[in-house]
């Protein structure tokens, strides 16, 4: 089992990240904001892991979800609404 590091919630959905940086997501994916297709898993109440790699942070906002890469060179990874 892993501790969590951080936790975030969104208006309809959350996401955590973990000590080895694992991050995960929960809740409505109605604008595709736990990164996965909105027509296969429209809500989940299991937490899905958000991307392969390891991130440094990750915020939901309202219908949204962004994440940091620890890999990354300042790039932000952005999953959900769009106009929002």
């Amino acid at each position: 089992e892993e501790e969590v590091k951080h936790v975030s919630a969104g208006s309809f959905h959350s996401g955590c990240v973990t000590e080895t940086g694992r991050g995960f997501v929960w809740g409505s994916n109605e604008y595709g904001q736990l990164g996965c297709d909105s027509d296969a898993t429209p809500i989940s109440v299991k937490p899905i892991l958000l991307v392969p790699f390891q991130v440094s942070w990750l915020r939901a906002s309202h219908l949204n979800t962004f994440a940091s890469s620890v890999e990354s060179k300042g790039e932000l990874l952005g999953f959900g609404c769009e106009s929002e």
